[in-house]
């Protein structure tokens, strides 16, 4: 009996002779099935009113994982007419409650556990960007409890949540460069999408998140934390235009207040500063950044960024 990227394969190749009719292996009743043929939709570069279809019918699928890989697909095929109805989704699910759970739902295990293991090697060749990877993790007891914590950044951003089609979404309306999506991801901002709503707005609306995260960074009344997490979005949103803007910030000594002490020396805004500039100029690396900063390197990273500012001025 054929495996299951076996029937994807083969339904695929049969795909645009289904002319003005149901796409059928994306209706199998095999969740795995579905999943790839969605992916394998968006690799072959077949987009028409049949692929655009049978993908915006799989957005409501029974099986979210399976919704999220149309939704890729999409976003592969640069498919920007499809906008107007992915944010539709978008809103509806955003709706509902996000899935914070440290054991896989029934959903993902259908889609997973059904693709693995076979000769064809079907998810080697149609998930080339391991979407199943973020299908399955999860959000363990540390995580959730470090979300409510105030701590330095880690080099880079823990899901909030579990997996699932919004955060598809939100990726895809960047990828699709979709303009009026804008106002809606601004409004997500500071909630469970945080970090998938911020990532994306680097990309639509840089100048208006660069205007926004600076504003915070700059406001003296606004709490210590809040105001170190701006420049630390800054510097992931590759904003080099704004980087004169920090300048201010590094004669700003303000001590972030964290949930508990941190070891080794108390970290300031205009190191923050410092640290963003750095990684805007290119001195220094995202995704090494620590947690916790040697005093030798708070001083070797402030003295560099202040003489860049004097050379600068």
């Amino acid at each position: 009996m054929p495996g299951v990227g076996q029937r994807v394969i083969a339904c695929a190749a049969q795909h645009r002779h289904q002319d003005n009719q149901p796409d059928p292996v994306l209706h199998d009743r095999v969740d795995g099935v579905r999943w790839q043929a969605a992916l394998a939709i968006g690799k072959s570069g077949w987009y028409d009113e049949q692929s655009r279809a049978a993908l915006l019918s799989a957005l409501d699928d029974t099986n979210e994982f399976v919704g999220a890989a149309a939704v890729h697909a999409l976003a592969k095929l640069h498919a920007t007419n499809t906008c107007p109805m992915l944010l539709t989704k978008l809103k509806a699910r955003i709706a509902q409650p996000a899935i914070v759970s440290e054991e896989r739902s029934p959903e993902a295990l259908a889609v997973v556990e059904g693709i693995r293991g076979e000769e064809n090697h079907a998810k080697g060749i149609l998930d080339e960007d391991n979407l199943t990877l973020k299908i399955d993790m999860t959000i363990t007891e540390i995580m959730q409890k470090r979300a409510t914590l105030r701590t330095p950044p880690l080099p880079i951003d823990v899901p909030s949540h579990n997996y699932n089609i919004a955060d598809a979404i939100i990726e895809a309306l960047g990828d699709l460069g979709d303009l009026p999506a804008a106002d809606q991801l601004f409004a997500l901002r500071g909630t469970t999408y945080d970090a998938e709503a911020t990532r994306t707005l680097g990309k639509l609306a840089p100048d208006r998140l660069a205007d926004e995260l600076l504003k915070v960074a700059q406001d003296k009344k606004v709490d210590s934390y809040l105001r170190e997490k701006a420049p630390i979005a800054l510097g992931k949103s590759s904003a080099t235009n704004r980087v004169r803007e920090l300048i201010p910030l590094l004669e700003d000594t303000t001590v972030i207040e964290y949930s508990r002490p941190m070891p080794g020396a108390q970290i300031r805004l205009c190191d923050r500063a410092a640290s963003t500039i750095g990684i805007l100029l290119g001195w220094e690396d995202n995704r090494m950044s620590h947690m916790f900063l040697r005093p030798e390197e708070q001083e070797r990273t402030l003295t560099r960024a202040r003489q860049w500012a004097k050379e600068a001025s």
